[in-house]
């Protein structure tokens, strides 16, 4: 009971200040004058002998002014103050009329109606009371001159003069009350004008807040409280109003950054210097985001830091921004870096992966001739089948054939399965996105990345940017497709060109063989002395040796130039020049001569193909004797530089001229000087330099006509130190 009749006696609150104001002045007259009210009802019975006649006309008084109550606090605020003023008015019009007239104390009640008519929002307010008070006391003595209403007796002044006064007091009163309101209301409207400017202020600077994705903070370092707008709680993704520590804004600090983050902060907190940094934040819901935050700090009286107070800024998509900016900038440089379309696409989506998840990539070429999809390039955790397809009626088909990018859920994917002419292919996943290469309007196929676990993992933005990197990028493959097939064109042409050249070589290499061959044989029929027939026997055999040499040689160019990857073991080096030295010692004490190794006890074991790098050294020494004279000096070295083997084989032998030395790695070459020994087949050093190449090695040769040669083997450990090393080298042409 008392709290509601405190709430009813308290003056309502309105959304500004002019008028929670004037609500104010209002209830406070109605208050004191419904209280005045109910004394003289209580107490003038006792204190005049005509109290009684007039109860009446004060309870009714009573309940007009707890009317205007009402209405106020219904917040009906201009209704209650016309009803007040008017009721006002018209009580102390008819009160002369109840009473003794015009020189009645109640004629000084429109003094009063004067003095509320201030209370109106409107400055003219008074003037008009002013004039209504005045119209009405010349109506009131007006009526008093033709008896209508009694006079007082023996008044000293007569009607006219007291009419003249107090009109000169209403109007007194209402210049006064006039100027009053008028710079009392003038005050409200500047306060009011001021109070809208300042909202309208703080209400610009809080949407330039969120448009600019900026927040301010507080941080009083003496009691360690941290205060924050509300753009603040929104970038970091906190709650309005949680209350914040420094050790939870610490919490939302990417690992990575977190001490150097502090450190700028100690570091304002102990010289007064303003802090400018850049870094990451995690989020409580696990999204990273890029933030600048500024700290500017307040020192006391003694220079020491108390507070700082300072803004961050979300520019995670200026940082993404900046990052797609330098994507496409590196994929336009891209071109001319990389020999075929496989590491074009390769780096591409290296690049495409610093701003958006490529864990489920792939790139579908679509072949018209054939229908069929081909697959430069993919990366999947589940699909691994990258061979071509017929992908009709597939995601991937759709956006070729609509040339429009898609972002697909698993709702939208069952949707378009219902009423689009598309089907299931692939394993399931949680979000697809796919942009069509286009190649003016043409489209040849299309980019796709998607998540199997993550519906979220893709928005708009990431379909935009594939959109637009496939925009620019589809030229470029298509040119590269083009370049590629150009080359592959050539590389046919020099192919057949080789192949011509091979078979005319082998054609001769085996056709002088045949030849002696064909002639010792008749000659064997023919001729009856039995060591004519041994010598044609032997020719027949060396011949038929050289042809079998000729053959294998062949065969192993063929296989070096399709690389089995298979046969590696771990090599020894010194335990294989120890064999090969072993294997050609007959021959060498057959010619006098001395094979000299010098092998360094640290050389590193490497994988590699025993069996092809024996036949390299091997054909390396075997020409060293072969073409040396008797009591000559081989001399075979291997040591270690660096990281790299390196092996020499230096003979004394008849050299290689200068001309020559270009060239003697060449398929079928000899040197001219070389001729004049039968031996060879013009392979075997070429052989050598494909065994090497695959290998990770290099070979070169230093050679004087008459002073004798050097090889020189260089092998990268490196590359060589785990298995499944040997390069895949294109077919040599």
């Amino acid at each position: 009971m008392i709290t509601s009749v405190k709430s009813w006696l308290q003056s309502p609150q309105f959304d500004n200040y002019e008028k929670t104001l004037v609500a104010l002045y209002l209830n406070l007259s109605l208050l004191t004058i419904i209280s005045g009210l109910i004394a003289f009802i209580v107490i003038l019975p006792f204190i005049s002998t005509r109290g009684q006649d007039h109860i009446a006309n004060l309870l009714l008084s009573l309940v007009f002014a707890i009317f205007v109550k009402v209405l106020l606090n219904l917040k009906r605020l201009k209704l209650a103050q016309i009803t007040f003023l008017c009721l006002a008015w018209v009580a102390v019009t008819i009160a002369p009329m109840t009473d003794v007239g015009v020189y009645s104390p109640s004629m000084a009640g429109f003094v009063l109606v004067i003095l509320f008519s201030g209370l109106f929002t409107s400055p003219n307010a008074p003037i008009y009371a002013t004039f209504m008070c005045i119209a009405s006391a010349i109506v009131i003595s007006g009526m008093m001159n033709v008896g209508v209403i009694p006079t007082v007796p023996d008044h000293p002044l007569t009607i006219e003069t007291a009419l003249v006064a107090y009109s000169l007091i209403y109007l007194v009163v209402g210049a006064v009350t006039y100027i009053s309101s008028s710079i009392i209301f003038r005050t409200i409207w500047q306060l009011r004008e001021s109070q809208q400017e300042a909202t309208q202020t703080n209400n610009h600077l809080k949407r330039a807040e969120t448009i600019a994705q900026i927040g301010n903070f507080e941080f009083d370092i003496v009691n360690q409280q941290v205060k924050w707008s509300d753009q603040m709680y929104r970038i970091f993704g906190v709650e309005v109003g949680k209350p914040i520590t420094i050790e939870f804004y610490g919490s939302l600090i990417a690992e990575e950054v977190y001490e150097s983050v502090m450190a700028s902060v100690q570091h304002t907190v102990e010289t007064g210097s303003p802090y400018h940094i850049e870094h990451p934040i995690i989020l409580p819901d696990g999204t990273r985001k890029e933030v600048y935050a500024i700290g500017n700090p307040v020192l006391d009286d003694n220079g020491r830091v108390t507070k700082i107070f300072g803004v961050v800024q979300d520019i995670t998509e200026r940082k993404r921004a900046e990052r797609i900016k330098q994507v496409l900038l590196n994929i336009s440089s891209m071109r001319q870096t990389t020999d075929d379309l496989a590491s074009l696409l390769e780096l591409i989506v290296q690049q495409l992966g610093t701003v958006i998840n490529i864990k489920n990539c792939y790139v579908a070429l679509y072949d018209e001739d054939t229908g069929y999809y081909s697959f430069p390039y993919g990366t999947d955790e589940h699909d691994d089948d990258w061979s071509p397809q017929k992908m009709d009626r597939s995601l991937t088909d759709y956006v070729r054939r609509t040339g429009v990018a898609q972002l697909i859920t698993e709702a939208k994917h069952l949707q378009m399965m219902a009423q689009v002419d598309v089907e299931f292919f692939g394993t399931w996943s949680k979000v697809w996105v796919g942009a069509p290469l286009k190649v003016q309007q043409r489209v040849i196929g299309v980019l796709a990345v998607q998540s199997y676990d993550d519906g979220d993992a893709y928005q708009q933005s990431d379909l935009d940017l594939l959109t637009y990197v496939c925009e620019n990028v589809a030229s470029m493959i298509e040119s590269k497709r083009a370049e590629e097939e150009h080359i592959a064109l050539e590389l046919q042409m020099q192919k057949n060109e080789f192949l011509q050249e091979f078979i005319s070589h082998m054609t001769h290499d085996i056709k002088t063989p045949l030849s002696v061959i064909k002639n010792s044989t008749y000659l064997l029929k023919n001729v009856k002395d039995a060591t004519r027939q041994i010598e044609f026997i032997e020719r027949i055999d060396y011949q038929l040796e050289r042809l079998d040499r000729i053959v294998e040689d062949i065969l192993t160019i063929s296989r070096l130039d399709h690389l089995d990857q298979s046969s590696q073991t771990t090599i020894r080096l010194h335990e294989l020049l120890e064999h090969i030295s072993n294997q050609l010692s007959p021959k060498i004490q057959l010619n006098q001569m001395i094979l000299q190794l010098d092998v360094a006890d640290n050389l590193p074991s490497f994988m590699g193909n025993e069996s092809d790098l024996t036949r390299a050294f091997l054909n390396l020494v075997e020409n060293a004797i072969h073409y040396s004279e008797s009591e000559s000096t081989v001399v075979v070295t291997a040591y270690l530089d660096s990281d790299d083997i390196v092996c020499k084989v230096r003979d004394e032998g008849i050299g290689i001229p200068s001309d020559d030395l270009p060239y003697v790695f060449d398929r079928f070459y000899r040197a001219d000087n070389a001729r004049d020994f039968e031996r060879g087949t013009g392979l075997g050093l070429a052989i050598v330099k494909r065994v090497f190449e695959l290998h990770h090695g290099t070979i070169d040769v230093r050679s004087a006509e008459g002073e004798g040669t050097t090889f020189t083997v260089r092998l990268r450990i490196k590359e060589l130190a785990s298995r499944h090393n040997l390069t895949q080298l294109q077919p040599e042409s």
